[in-house]
């Protein structure tokens, strides 16, 4: 009997008004102690057809707290774990999903001719390479690599570039300061440059590219003077990955809080059978993520810098550990979703 029914006095249309409001609890939550909850809204109501302002304040932030809860210590603990690990996941997932409305690297000949409004003479005995995908395993010549491979100093995932190279035997930074004088005129938005001991350069930016210009010495080699362009990061990087990064954490939370939630009746020994891969998979999984988690916070605190956070997951031989650990995770999660055996019964026979 609802309500209502006992308290003809009451409206049924504000009766459902009132379970409306407390649809912000888990459904569990609502099965065990709903009726209780509507009761008490109701007897506090003093006669209102709606709830006030602070009843709904109450009734949002206790529903909050019950889809968030762990249910147990042991539980929260691990909701930690998977909240850190699924906020990862989430992290890398809005970084993509930015990096892919990146603009297109110029053709060929356009690439040409953004090189020569740098340094004129890029074209006449130049060495150059292009790598156009978004980012990849290259080495410091652009060819491709292994990456179980990519180990030696300069080689690694980057992010797609244009190079051209031209060496020149005198003139020291001349080249380097006329280009920098030469790139306004030409709509590109230059920075200051940036000095070390064998090195000079800049970057500048125009239409969603960058274009980095750096001319250097080094014993027993002439000078160089080197262009590259690139792809600059778009502004939806930071923001999607902050928003996948919370989306991520509470989901991660939350699917623990369910399972939790499922797993409490079960026997102890079956509870182990699940949390044994999962505790397994999760340990192996904790380098791949430190990894992504460190390179998280290095694309944040520097937007500019083209940072592939994911790259954590996909390097040779930490992809290699992922794998191993997903499959752990994946393990536990089948179990902990896998139905509970019937025990059959067996009939007697009266002889």
């Amino acid at each position: 009997m609802t309500y209502a029914e006992e308290n003809p006095s009451v409206d049924k249309a504000v009766e459902e008004r009132f379970r409306r409001l407390l649809r912000a609890y888990p459904a569990w939550y609502r099965k065990q102690r709903g009726e209780e909850m509507l009761t008490t809204l109701m007897d506090a109501s003093d006669g209102r057809d709606r709830p006030t302002a602070g009843q709904r304040a109450d009734v949002v932030f206790g529903g909050l707290r019950k889809h968030l809860s762990a249910g147990s210590i042991p539980a929260a603990v691990v909701g930690v774990f998977v909240a850190v690990f699924v906020a990862t996941l989430g992290a890398i997932g809005g970084s993509i999903a930015a990096w892919n409305t990146a603009v297109d690297l110029p053709d060929g000949a356009a690439a040409d001719q953004l090189a020569r409004q740098a340094v004129p003479e890029m074209g006449t005995d130049v060495y150059d390479y292009r790598h156009r995908d978004l980012f990849g395993w290259i080495n410091m010549e652009g060819e491709p690599i292994d990456s179980l491979f990519a180990i030696a100093d300069g080689d690694g995932y980057h992010a797609g570039r244009l190079a051209y190279e031209v060496e020149h035997k005198k003139d020291g930074y001349a080249r380097l300061d006329e280009a920098r004088d030469r790139l306004p005129g030409a709509g590109w938005d230059v920075g200051a440059v940036k000095s070390s001991d064998m090195e000079k350069s800049f970057s500048a930016t125009r239409d969603g590219l960058v274009m980095e210009v750096r001319t250097a010495e080094f014993p027993d080699y002439p000078w160089y003077t080197e262009v590259d362009i690139s792809r600059a990061t778009p502004n939806l990087v930071p923001v999607l990955t902050v928003v996948g990064l919370i989306v991520g954490a509470v989901a991660g939370w939350m699917l623990t809080s369910w399972l939790a939630r499922r797993v409490r009746p079960w026997s102890i020994n079956r509870r182990a059978a699940m949390t044994g891969p999962l505790a397994f998979g999760g340990f192996i999984l904790s380098f791949p993520t430190a990894i992504c988690l460190y390179l998280v916070y290095t694309s944040l605190a520097n937007p500019d810098d083209r940072v592939p956070v994911w790259s954590g997951f996909i390097w040779g031989p930490m992809a290699v550990v992922t794998m191993g650990g997903l499959g752990f995770v994946i393990l536990g999660f089948l179990l902990g979703l896998a139905p509970k055996a019937k025990r059959r019964r067996v009939a007697q026979v009266a002889g």
